[in-house]
């Protein structure tokens, strides 16, 4: 059997009180079923980790604020799971994770009851959150576009790893190419506000004069209206007539 470290330290042969004081001080979870707790609203939930640090409620509460905001849901701090979608308590999820500031967040199939676009949006938040808080994030997913946002993939397949291997493309993602320059807007002639926009004729009109037409050839119906099923173009007509489409 193999073993575990983090921090240099070897969880694997902890107990379970010195597991429990070890997560509380440099581990983060978040949940695919969420684990919130029903009757608490957002910033309870939040709250909670800094409450078993010993930290004051006033601290904590706003702690917690601070982190539903980063997390897009400063109008829902007073809401309890109920009154939230899926997508909006898992940011209550994530928020509750990094509170504390923790060095490794653990997600276990963070977006498995998200639809698409919300799991483009965590994925992005836990990416800008790494990038901020400088927190190694060990996501397990059996999903391979969720993979593809790691800078390292681990492939593990009836309990052995079968890979091990760094991801390039994931670097493009967590640092995205600056947004291309607007391109400039080409330039009008000095006299081009002099220049009547050209009309397009009215061809119900009996006064309508062919040459206003360019080179369309049209043709009038007896009652002096132009047949627009007549209208025919020079340049074409030769091709329409070998094709036999000309009417």
């Amino acid at each position: 059997r193999g073993t575990v470290k983090i921090k240099g330290e070897l969880i694997s042969k902890m107990s379970e009180k010195q597991l429990a004081v070890f997560r509380q001080k440099h581990i983060g979870f978040v949940f695919q079923s969420y684990n919130l707790i029903q009757g608490m609203t957002a910033v309870e939930n939040v709250a909670m980790p800094l409450m078993f640090r010993r930290v004051s409620r006033k601290k904590r509460e706003e702690a917690a604020r601070e982190m539903l905001k980063q997390v897009g849901l400063g109008e829902r701090m007073d809401h309890r799971p109920n009154e939230m979608s899926g997508g909006q308590q898992q940011r209550v999820g994530i928020a509750r994770a990094f509170v504390t500031n923790p060095e490794v967040v653990f997600a276990d199939e963070p977006t498995g009851n998200l639809d698409t676009k919300t799991t483009k949006e965590v994925m992005e938040m836990f990416l800008r959150f790494a990038r901020e808080k400088g927190t190694t994030i060990i996501l397990v997913t059996h999903d391979r576009s969720l993979a593809e946002y790691c800078d390292r993939i681990v492939t593990i397949s009836d309990g052995r790893i079968i890979s091990n291997e760094g991801h390039r493309h994931a670097k493009a993602i967590q640092d995205p190419p600056a947004a291309p320059a607007e391109e400039p807007k080409p330039e009008e002639p000095a006299d081009a506000a002099k220049t009547p926009a050209a009309k397009t004729p009215d061809f119900d009109s009996p006064n309508v004069n062919p040459v206003e037409l360019g080179h369309v050839e049209v043709s009038r119906t007896p009652d002096g209206k132009i047949d627009p099923t007549q209208i025919v173009d020079p340049a074409v007509a030769g091709d329409w007539e070998e094709q036999g489409c000309r009417g």
